[in-house]
């Protein structure tokens, strides 16, 4: 009788946890797409992805040597993975993330963004280590 108790029990705590996430899912998560980015990863994409960007120089030359456009970049920014070892997050005033990005778009690249409040700068593009090598740019990178 006492092992009978102990499973109705747990099946009503499950009914009821199952009842609390479909209501905390509905009233509060449902319409606010941006709070299921609390990955530090997300999180990052996401404020360089809402970012005005800065079009200077750098921007430009990268994005004629590899034939850019500004969709192509921000769904290489969405797609990408931040990595966070090679990133320098701690940087003051304002962090350099850089993001390896394997989209549609072809060769592989890994991306050199400068994060500061609302503003994202372009440090460098280059080609992922140990992948061919079909574009040589000559543009002139910023030093961080």
């Amino acid at each position: 009788m006492n092992k009978k108790r102990i499973i109705r029990g747990f099946l009503f705590y499950m009914l009821g946890l199952a009842i609390g996430t479909l209501g905390v899912y509905f009233l509060w998560l449902r319409n606010r797409p941006d709070l299921l980015s609390w990955w530090p990863g997300g999180r990052v994409k996401d404020k360089l992805l809402r970012s005005e960007w800065v079009y200077d120089d750098t921007y430009h030359c990268y994005r004629q040597c590899y034939a850019l456009s500004d969709e192509i970049l921000h769904q290489m920014i969405r797609d990408g993975k931040v990595r966070f070892g090679i990133s320098k997050p701690r940087r003051s005033p304002c962090p350099i993330y850089v993001i390896d990005t394997r989209a549609n778009h072809s060769p592989p690249l890994r991306l050199h963004v400068e994060l500061c409040d609302s503003l994202a700068t372009l440090y460098s593009i280059e080609n992922l280590p140990g992948e061919h090598q079909p574009a040589q740019c000559s543009c002139v990178d910023k030093s961080y």
